[in-house]
């Protein structure tokens, strides 16, 4: 079963996101990550931001080591495209730097 998680906020449109992406950056914002809803409130968000900031580059710093590894490996297989944290993140950040700015805050609900 594939879950989607949305997120949404009165700063922007509402961002969906794959259970598993989902469950990871929650947890890197100190949310319950197996929350089926829940909110990231105004004075949690510069916070929650900064965290999450820090979490992804963490992770994009770790997958670079291993691409370098698999380099030889492609010549052999097919190329599979893995899509950065820092890419998967983006569209949240910016909802949640829009809602920092106009002091809201962000929910999410898992479907």
């Amino acid at each position: 079963t594939i879950i989607l998680y949305t997120f949404e906020s009165k700063a922007g449109a509402p961002v969906l996101m794959l259970g598993k992406h989902a469950q990871a950056l929650l947890a890197a914002m100190g949310k319950e990550p197996d929350a089926r809803e829940g909110v990231i409130t105004a004075p949690e968000l510069s916070a929650a931001v900064a965290s999450l900031q820090n979490h992804v580059q963490a992770l994009d710093a770790q997958a670079a080591p291993e691409e370098q590894e698999t380099e030889e490996v492609e010549e052999q297989e097919p190329a599979r495209e893995s899509v950065p944290w820092a890419a998967r993140a983006l569209p949240l950040v910016q909802l949640m730097q829009a809602s920092l700015v106009e002091q809201t805050f962000v929910t999410w609900s898992a479907q």
